[in-house]
Protein backbone atom coordinates (compact mmCIF):
# COMPACT_ATOMS: atom_id res chain seq x y z
CA UNK A 1 0.00 0.00 0.00
CA UNK A 2 1.41 3.39 -0.93
CA UNK A 3 1.37 6.49 1.20
CA UNK A 4 -0.96 8.20 -1.26
CA UNK A 5 -3.80 5.78 -0.59
CA UNK A 6 -5.74 6.05 2.63
CA UNK A 7 -6.70 3.03 4.65
CA UNK A 8 -10.35 2.18 5.30
CA UNK A 9 -9.99 3.25 8.93
CA UNK A 10 -8.71 6.69 7.92
CA UNK A 11 -11.56 7.17 5.43
CA UNK A 12 -14.15 6.15 8.03
CA UNK A 13 -12.58 8.50 10.55
CA UNK A 14 -12.75 11.42 8.10
CA UNK A 15 -16.41 10.64 7.31
CA UNK A 16 -17.24 10.59 11.02
CA UNK A 17 -15.45 13.89 11.66
CA UNK A 18 -17.45 15.61 8.91
CA UNK A 19 -20.72 15.21 10.82
CA UNK A 20 -21.50 18.22 13.00
CA UNK A 21 -22.31 17.93 16.68
CA UNK A 22 -25.97 18.80 16.05
CA UNK A 23 -26.25 16.06 13.43
CA UNK A 24 -24.64 13.58 15.80
CA UNK A 25 -27.16 14.52 18.52
CA UNK A 26 -30.07 14.14 16.07
CA UNK A 27 -28.90 10.67 15.03
CA UNK A 28 -28.33 9.66 18.65
CA UNK A 29 -31.80 10.87 19.72
CA UNK A 30 -33.38 9.01 16.80
CA UNK A 31 -31.85 5.63 17.63
CA UNK A 32 -31.18 5.81 21.37
CA UNK A 33 -34.25 6.64 23.45
CA UNK A 34 -32.24 7.22 26.63
CA UNK A 35 -30.19 9.99 25.01
CA UNK A 36 -33.27 12.14 24.39
CA UNK A 37 -33.09 14.20 27.56
CA UNK A 38 -34.27 17.64 28.59
CA UNK A 39 -31.61 20.33 28.61
CA UNK A 40 -32.10 22.77 31.45
CA UNK A 41 -30.74 26.28 31.04
CA UNK A 42 -31.23 29.84 32.18
CA UNK A 43 -32.89 30.76 35.46
CA UNK A 44 -34.47 27.32 35.89
CA UNK A 45 -31.01 25.74 35.96
CA UNK A 46 -30.04 27.96 38.89
CA UNK A 47 -33.35 27.42 40.71
CA UNK A 48 -32.92 23.65 40.51
CA UNK A 49 -29.27 23.85 41.57
CA UNK A 50 -30.01 25.96 44.64
CA UNK A 51 -33.04 23.81 45.49
CA UNK A 52 -30.85 20.72 45.46
CA UNK A 53 -28.20 22.54 47.48
CA UNK A 54 -30.81 23.57 50.07
CA UNK A 55 -32.05 19.97 50.32
CA UNK A 56 -28.48 18.75 50.77
CA UNK A 57 -27.75 21.27 53.52
CA UNK A 58 -31.05 20.51 55.27
CA UNK A 59 -30.30 16.78 55.25
CA UNK A 60 -26.77 17.29 56.54
CA UNK A 61 -27.97 19.64 59.29
CA UNK A 62 -30.65 17.25 60.51
CA UNK A 63 -28.28 14.27 60.26
CA UNK A 64 -25.62 16.01 62.34
CA UNK A 65 -27.77 17.83 64.90
CA UNK A 66 -31.12 15.99 64.59
CA UNK A 67 -33.16 18.69 66.32
CA UNK A 68 -36.34 18.33 64.27
CA UNK A 69 -39.06 15.81 65.03
CA UNK A 70 -39.12 12.94 62.54
CA UNK A 71 -42.51 13.93 61.07
CA UNK A 72 -41.32 17.49 60.32
CA UNK A 73 -38.07 16.25 58.78
CA UNK A 74 -39.92 13.77 56.57
CA UNK A 75 -42.44 16.41 55.50
CA UNK A 76 -39.73 18.89 54.53
CA UNK A 77 -37.78 16.17 52.70
CA UNK A 78 -40.89 15.12 50.76
CA UNK A 79 -41.74 18.75 49.95
CA UNK A 80 -38.26 19.43 48.59
CA UNK A 81 -38.26 16.20 46.62
CA UNK A 82 -41.65 16.65 45.00
CA UNK A 83 -40.95 20.29 44.15
CA UNK A 84 -37.70 19.38 42.45
CA UNK A 85 -39.31 16.46 40.60
CA UNK A 86 -41.99 18.74 39.17
CA UNK A 87 -39.33 21.27 38.15
CA UNK A 88 -37.20 18.62 36.45
CA UNK A 89 -40.09 16.72 34.84
CA UNK A 90 -42.81 19.23 33.94
CA UNK A 91 -46.33 18.12 33.06
CA UNK A 92 -46.23 19.77 29.65
CA UNK A 93 -43.75 18.66 27.00
CA UNK A 94 -42.94 22.18 25.73
CA UNK A 95 -42.41 25.32 27.75
CA UNK A 96 -44.37 28.51 27.06
CA UNK A 97 -41.22 30.14 25.62
CA UNK A 98 -41.03 27.76 22.64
Amino acid sequence: MTTQHKSNDEVKKEEFEQISFEEQQAILEKYDIESNVRTISGVMKHVIFFGLLALLLFQLYTAIFGQLPAQIQRTVHLGFGLTLIFLLFPVRKKSSEE
